[in-house]
């Protein structure tokens, strides 16, 4: 491990700080930068104090990015940033920073994000703090553990009740469960008193470690843990420095805090006990939602029953918080000492290991946290099965979990090659011969039997591995007993699906894929790092097939740009690698070998579903989708081949009924049919999803299509070079018409005018098909913001259906509409009144006045009388349009949010705030039930509510708005977007 420290010190003269990287053990300097001053006022104003007043899950998280890359710009400059990553390539860096200003101490710097992601979360990197005042202190590992557990939940008015205090102590003694009897002991208070717990602490022996879970916070006087008070419901508290004063030093090794606010302050409870000399101290430096408590501490514990490390434990704990918000960046551990082994139980070599085919490796990444639940699953149940896909990673996973929590099994660790029941009986007779028993007069199966006999009656925990299970194996080998740990890796899902809790094994993520694939070969510039991620992207960031290509980039001495250029196909490089390869995880590098065997082994009609759903590019499908590709096979066929499919873990049936495919299977099963048969595919898939859009485009009702749109999207870019079809066409069409709604305009923009290409050519003598494209490019053209465009297309088709419609043709009111609309975004604000009029009358003639056509004009007349100013106009055209939307679609339809986000506009202009604000939480409301939470129509609703909160004065429900309608613009915009820019300039404004 390297072992760092980092400092950053203000300039005398004021004008930025000085950052210096060095070795921690002898002071070594690896690097220096000045960088520029940080405007921590502005910081906690943009930043610090939203991420504080709102949830986890409503801060935006390009806001956490944008403040990480802030604080990188101190903390990481160009030269220390340089000299640190190659490190991080090599092996685990522990990173001490320290601050020589309590200004800059007390910053979250734990969120710093690099142009590779947030440095915290780094599969090697283990970010600590080095106290301001630090003592000459030392984690002295032990070998048995001594936790105290002080709770305290005094549920008064000012510290309320706390809902998961109690599963936060069940999930310590959990984790300390897995540990031999005499290698751990805990000791609770419950209702802790300052009188409680002041006798405990005075009392021998010293607990190594002080948990404490409940309530924390800081006042002028200092900071404090909140206690019970003598009477009920009642508390008090208890200050840090007295704290310090009562505990036990040198013998607490380390306290945990898990309340809020019990970092993050010059004189914080954390900071204080780390200067008064506890080696470690780890705490909160913000507020923590009460739900995430037990998950960080039974993964902190976990981890420290394993390997003892502090500050590895403390790193994954984290990692394992990432899913759930901003609460991952809350964490902080102050480390005072040299070391961070907290405990060392029994060696490891007083474990029996017995048969791990292959040594440890040294490039296993990016999996600690699956070890973790692995662990958690087999002190809950007694069989665990891994099942993946070839390649995945599953033996390894297997082996550096037998081998890491070793220590947890006291009556051994047996790996035992289960791939047939011959393999099995021979390997139940090499433990006989490896144990010295005596074999003679015995035959080997009574041997084996005896080996299976007495790992099942095993008195202590006991691990059993059998690596690589399949149908060759009888169940009846196959050892089980109340001491008896199975766990299994296997490829078929139906071996494991009685009495084992089934474990999948995804994929690396992209960091330690990137990792993984840099073992050998560096990637030195931006440009070979991108073309490393293009890589892992190609093999579906698959460990096996990414260290295939680490050892050939390294082999042939190419940068990885050239070998990106180099291979055509990834399954051929996977072919031609796999008989020169030999990793150290034991494989053979024979995953073109399993996907044959595999796929050949499939019955023709499992071939059959597995190649159409290769045909529509995506790496998941809707098994409704496919059961309509799939004309010939009827519902029970259809359900075996998928069965078929995932119990081979070609596909993994998800819980929303779709199928998932690896990427290297679509690849492999894309292969296995003629180009001719794969047109006659895409086509057909083309008809089906256009007949689906367009009836949800119909109907309005967009819930069926939603999770078919990336599907749609690939196959259209999948058929670009096949022959202009009719379908190809539709699809097209109608699946623009459905991306507008949703407000991702520029796709739509692409599809549209990707149609109009082909229209004439498909249909020469109907120049309706391109009245209405250009019509629909029109409109789109303006949402996405694109006004020559838009109004190039508008023009054009008003013109076109002047030319070949009657004045009453319903097309020509479309157009006259939409080219209104237009010119109204281009702020001729006249000609587009003219256009409307001329639409309304002729709309009111055709359809009569109760017509959604005339209230779709009626509510343009209103907008465009606002941008005039004249809002008593524009609100009667809009009350009109919502009474007629309502009358006919009813008070939750979509187009019904769209006119009541209008009104409320108008009424916030108008000072009417609170019926702007019920306007516009019910505009929310519909577009939440129609959508989901996640489009751009959301977030317009939340900007316009925002703007009527701060009218009203409310200016934290402004920000509040603010911030989640930030949140959903990122999720549906690039980040130039100009909807974004309004949202963060009203946000700076606050």
């Amino acid at each position: 491990m390297h072992d760092l420290c980092l400092t950053i010190s203000p300039e005398q003269d004021h004008s930025g700080y000085l950052v210096k990287l060095a070795r921690y053990e002898n002071g070594a300097l690896l690097a220096c930068a000045h960088t520029p001053p940080l405007d921590i006022p502005y910081l906690r104003r943009q930043y610090l104090a939203p991420m504080q007043n709102l949830a986890p899950g409503q801060f935006p998280q390009s806001l956490v990015q944008e403040l990480g890359e802030q604080l990188a710009s101190v903390l990481l400059p160009s030269p220390i940033l340089q000299a640190l990553q190659p490190l991080l390539h090599s092996e685990k860096v522990r990173l001490r920073v320290h601050f020589s200003s309590p200004s800059l101490a007390s910053l979250p710097w734990e969120y710093v994000c690099t142009p590779g992601g947030f440095l915290c979360l780094h599969p090697n990197l283990l970010l600590v703090r080095c106290p301001a005042a630090p003592r000459d202190t030392r984690i002295d590992s032990v070998g048995s553990l001594r936790v105290l557990v002080v709770s305290a939940n005094p549920a008064t008015p000012g510290y309320p009740a706390l809902s998961a205090v109690e599963e936060e102590v069940a999930q310590i003694r959990r984790a300390l469960a897995t540990l031999p009897a005499h290698a751990a002991s805990i000791e609770h208070i419950d209702i802790a008193t300052p009188a409680a717990l002041y006798h405990r602490l005075r009392m021998p022996p010293a607990p190594h470690v002080v948990h404490f879970a409940g309530h924390s916070d800081a006042r002028p006087s200092g900071a404090f843990l909140v206690l019970h008070g003598t009477d009920p419901a009642t508390e008090s508290l208890v200050f840090a420095d007295q704290v310090a004063e009562w505990l036990p030093l040198p013998g607490v090794k380390m306290v945990v805090l898990t309340s809020c606010l019990s970092a993050g302050a010059v004189q914080g409870v954390a900071e204080t006990l780390s200067q008064a000399g506890v080696p470690a101290v780890v705490a909160m430096q913000a507020r923590f939602r009460d739900q995430s408590a037990p998950e960080f501490t039974g993964v902190l514990y976990e981890v420290i029953a394993a390997h003892g490390a502090v500050d590895e434990a403390l790193c994954e704990a984290r990692r394992h918080l990432r899913t759930l918000g901003t609460d991952w960046g809350t964490p902080v551990l102050f480390l005072n000492s040299a070391t961070a082994t907290l405990f060392s139980p029994e060696p490891t070599d007083t474990v029996h290991v017995i048969s791990i085919p292959f040594a440890a490796n040294p490039d296993f990444v990016g999996r600690r946290g699956l070890l973790v639940q692995v662990h958690r699953t087999l002190s809950a149940s007694e069989s665990a099965a891994l099942v993946g896909f070839p390649g995945i990673g599953k033996t390894q996973v297997a082996a550096e979990y037998a081998r890491t929590f070793a220590n947890s099994y006291p009556g051994g660790v047996f790996w035992l090659d289960a791939s047939s029941s011959q393999r099995l009986i021979d390997q139940y007779v090499s433990l006989t011969l490896l144990q010295g028993e005596r074999s003679e007069g015995r035959s080997a199966r009574e041997c084996a039997q005896a080996v299976r006999k007495q790992l099942s009656e095993a008195s202590e925990r006991t691990l059993v591995v059998l690596d690589n299970l399949s149908e060759a194996t009888e169940s009846s080998w196959i050892p089980h007993g109340e001491q008896c740990r199975l766990l299994v890796t296997t490829q078929r899902a139906s071996l494991v699906q009685e009495g084992y809790r089934v474990i999948q094994v995804p994929p690396l993520d992209e960091e330690a894929a990137l990792m993984l694939l840099q073992c050998r070969h560096e990637a030195r510039t931006e440009g070979e790092l991108e073309a490393a991620r293009q890589l892992a992207r190609l093999v579906g960031y698959l460990p096996l097939a990414l260290s295939l290509i680490a050892s050939h980039v390294a082999r042939l001495r190419m940068s990885f740009e050239d070998y990106l250029h180099h291979i055509q196909n990834p399954l051929d490089t996977l072919q031609q690698a796999r008989y020169t390869f030999q990793s150290t995880t034991g494989h053979e590098g024979s995953i073109y070998d399993a996907l044959s065997v595999s796929t050949g082994s499939l019955t023709s009609e499992a071939k059959q579903v597995l190649e159409t759903a290769a045909v529509l590019c995506a790496s998941s499908v809707s098994t409704t989708l496919l059961v309509e590709l799939c004309e010939t096979l009827d519902n029970v066929q259809f359900e075996e081949a998928v069965s078929e499919l995932c119990d081979a873990t070609l596909a993994m049936l998800m819980p929303n009924g779709r199928l998932r495919f690896h990427e290297l299977v679509r690849l492999f099963a894309g292969e296995s049919a003629t180009p001719a048969e794969h047109a006659i595919r895409r086509r057909m898939a083309c008809a089906v999803l256009a007949r689906w859009f367009a009836e949800a485009n119909k109907t309005q009702n967009w819930a069926r299509v939603r999770e078919e749109t990336e599907t749609a999207l690939a196959l259209v870019a999948s058929t670009q070079k096949d022959a202009p079809s009719r379908e190809r066409i539709a699809l097209m069409v109608q699946l623009a018409l459905a991306l507008t709604e949703s407000s991702r305009f520029t796709e739509s923009v692409a599809l549209l005018e990707g149609a109009l290409h082909h229209v004439p050519i498909l249909h020469p003598d109907e120049p309706i098909h391109v009245v209405l494209c250009m019509r629909q490019l029109g409109y789109t053209c303006e949402q996405a913001r694109q006004p020559e465009r838009a109004l190039y297309y508008a023009q054009e088709a008003l013109r076109l259906a002047r030319q070949h419609l009657p004045p009453s043709a319903p097309e020509m009111v479309e157009c006259l509409n939409t080219a209104g609309y237009v010119l109204k975004m281009n702020g001729d604000l006249s000609q587009a009144q003219l256009y409307y009029e001329q639409a309304l009358h002729q709309a009111t003639e055709t359809y009569g006045r109760e017509h959604a056509t005339v209230a779709t004009i009626l509510n343009n007349l209103g907008t465009l009388h606002e941008a005039q100013g004249d809002l008593q106009a524009a609100m009667g055209y809009l009350r009109e349009s919502l009474e007629i939307d309502e009358r006919l679609y009813g008070r939750r339809h979509l187009r019904v949010a769209i006119r009541l986000n209008n009104i409320g506009r108008v009424l916030t202009k108008a000072g009417q705030y609170q019926q702007a604000i019920e306007c516009h939480q019910q505009a929310a409301s519909i577009y939440e039930r129609t959508f989901g939470a996640d489009v751009a129509d959301m977030g317009e609703s939340l900007v316009y509510l925002g703007d009527a909160l701060q009218g009203r004065g409310d200016v934290e429900g402004a920000r509040s708005a603010y911030c989640h309608a930030l949140d959903v613009f990122e999720m549906v915009y690039p980040s130039e977007h100009p909807d974004i820019q309004v949202v963060r300039r009203r946000l700076q404004e606050l």
